[in-house]
C-alpha cells in the first residue's frame, strides 16, 4: 500500500482544517432526551428509516414520543440533520475517543454517566435509547472508554460510580443464560424484539447489522469482536478494582480475561489458514468469512505475538486505495430480507478503521498501516472538500458503486468525525 502519490504537506494541512472545523462542531449537534424531548411529538427516523424498511415487514408508524428514552446528560449522537438521533452503545465509544484527542472530557464525562444510568435503570447499556431497543446492548466498549476517561482525568469518582455498575453489567447481562454457551464464551442474543426475527435481532446487538460473518444466525456463534472486547472489559475491571483496593477482586477479573482470551484461541484460530473465524459452537465448525474483526483480538491482546504476526501478512486482503474493507470479498447474503449487506465488502466503515490502525500501529505492521490510514484520510478528505460533509460510510474501491440495504449512507456522522480525529493523530499528521 503505497502514499508515494500524495504531497503529505498538503495532506497535513487538509487534515489540520478538518481537524479544527469537528473540534469546533462538537457541540453543534449535542442533543438531549429530557421529559420535554420525549413529550416532544414528531417522526421517530431511526425506527422509519431502519425497521420500517425490512423487507416483508411493514410495522405500524411511531411518533417520538412513544419511543424516545430519557438520558440525565446531553450526548452526541449517531448522526446530524435528524438521522439517528438517539445515543448508540458503541458510537458513543469511538466518538468518545476523537473527544478525548480534543480533550473535551465534560462531553465523554456526560456520554459515560448516560451508558452508567442505563445499567442503573436497565441492566445494560442499551442499543439506544429507544424502546424497542431495550431488549439489547451492542459492543462493550464502554469499560475501555471509562478507563481511557480516568488515565486523562483522574477523575476517582468515575471509577467509585463505575465499578458495581461495570461488575453488575458484566455478570447479569453478558453472563445470563440468553448469552451464555457451552463453550464458556459469550454470544448476542435479544430475545424480546417482536419487531425482528430473532435471528437478526440478535445479530443488532453485535452493531453489525447486518452481515455474512455468522452464517445468517449468531446465536450459534461465539463472536470473536464481541469476546475480545469482554477480555478488555474484565481487564479494566481489574484495573479499576486495584484503584479501589480491591486485591482479591482484581485478580480474580485478571483471571477471567485470561480465560477468556485462550477460550477465543482455543475455538477461533485456524492454524492453517493463520486466522481466527467465527466459530459456530451449535455445529462445531469454522465460518470460512474473513473478517476484520479477527483484527479485535489484536485490540485486546488476545493475539499471541506469532498469531499478531500472521494476521498482519493477511491485512493486504482487506486493503484498498480509499481503506479497508469489512470483509475480504463479497459474500452471499445468509438473511433474504437483505440481498445487500452494509457491513460487508466494499465498503469501509471508520470504527473499523479507527480499531485497526489503533492495533496495528503497535506491531510489526506500523508502516503498512499508517499508510492504509493514510490512504483512508485522503479520500475522507477528498469527499469533504466535494461534499462539505463526512459520511457514515466510505466505498473502499474506486470501481464499487453504493447498494442501499435499508438507507441511504447518511452525512455528519458522529464516528466518522472521530475517525478524521484519530487516525490522524495516529499516522502522525498533527506532527
Amino acid at each position: 500500500m503505497t502514499t508515494d502519490y500524495l504531497d503529505l504537506a498538503q495532506l497535513k494541512t487538509r487534515w489540520r482544517k478538518l481537524d479544527d472545523a469537528i473540534r469546533a462542531g462538537w457541540d453543534a449537534d449535542m442533543r438531549t432526551a429530557h421529559e420535554s424531548d420525549i413529550c416532544e411529538s414528531g417522526p421517530d427516523w431511526t425506527w422509519m428509516e431502519t425497521i420500517s424498511k425490512i423487507r416483508g415487514h411493514t410495522p405500524e408508524s411511531k411518533d417520538n414520543s412513544e419511543t424516545l428514552l430519557f438520558l440525565p446528560f446531553p450526548f452526541r449522537p449517531g448522526a446530524g440533520k435528524g438521522a439517528f438521533p438517539e445515543m448508540f452503545a458503541w458510537d458513543s465509544y469511538f466518538v468518545n475517543l476523537g473527544l478525548l484527542a480534543h480533550g473535551r472530557y465534560d462531553l465523554v464525562r456526560g456520554a459515560l454517566l448516560n451508558q452508567l444510568f442505563m445499567i442503573m435503570r436497565y441492566g445494560k447499556v442499551l442499543n439506544g435509547n429507544r424502546t424497542y431497543f431495550s431488549g439489547r446492548s451492542q459492543p462493550p466498549l464502554h469499560a475501555d472508554a471509562i478507563w481511557r476517561y480516568y488515565e486523562a482525568t483522574g477523575d476517582r469518582d468515575m471509577l467509585l460510580l463505575s465499578y458495581p455498575l461495570l461488575c453488575r453489567e458484566y455478570r447479569e447481562h453478558w453472563l445470563d443464560r440468553d448469552h451464555s454457551t457451552p463453550t464458556k464464551l459469550t454470544r448476542h442474543n435479544d430475545t424480546t424484539d417482536r419487531n425482528l426475527r430473532p435471528e437478526l435481532a440478535a445479530e443488532a446487538e453485535s452493531g453489525l447489522d447486518f452481515c455474512a460473518l455468522f452464517d445468517g444466525d449468531i446465536r450459534n456463534c461465539v463472536p470473536i469482536a464481541l469476546n475480545a472486547q469482554l477480555v478488555r472489559y474484565c481487564e479494566v475491571l481489574g484495573l479499576i478494582a486495584d484503584k479501589l483496593a480491591f486485591a482479591d477482586e482484581a485478580v480474580a477479573w485478571r483471571r477471567a480475561a485470561q480465560v477468556r482470551a485462550q477460550r477465543i484461541r482455543d475455538f477461533c484460530w485456524n492454524e492453517q489458514e493463520g486466522f481466527f473465524f467465527e466459530y459456530d459452537f451449535v455445529h462445531d465448525r469454522q465460518i470460512p468469512v474473513w473478517s476484520l474483526c479477527a483484527y479485535w483480538t489484536v485490540w485486546a491482546d488476545v493475539a499471541t505475538d506469532v498469531q499478531t504476526e500472521r494476521l498482519v501478512e493477511h491485512l493486504p486482503k482487506f486493503a484498498h486505495s480509499r481503506g479497508l474493507t469489512v470483509t475480504d470479498k463479497l459474500y452471499p447474503s445468509p438473511h433474504p430480507e437483505f440481498p445487500v449487506l452494509q457491513w460487508s465488502y466494499p465498503y469501509c466503515w471508520p470504527p473499523l478503521m479507527m480499531m485497526v490502525v489503533g492495533a496495528l500501529t503497535k506491531t510489526s505492521a506500523s508502516t503498512y498501516v499508517k499508510s492504509v490510514g493514510i490512504n483512508y484520510l485522503n479520500w475522507v478528505l477528498q469527499r469533504y472538500e466535494v461534499t462539505g460533509t463526512v459520511w457514515e460510510k466510505y466505498l473502499a474501491s474506486p470501481d464499487a458503486t453504493e447498494q442501499a440495504e435499508r438507507y441511504a449512507t447518511v452525512s455528519f456522522y458522529g464516528w466518522s468525525c472521530a475517525s478524521v480525529v484519530e487516525i490522524g493523530r495516529l499516522v502522525g499528521l498533527d506532527q
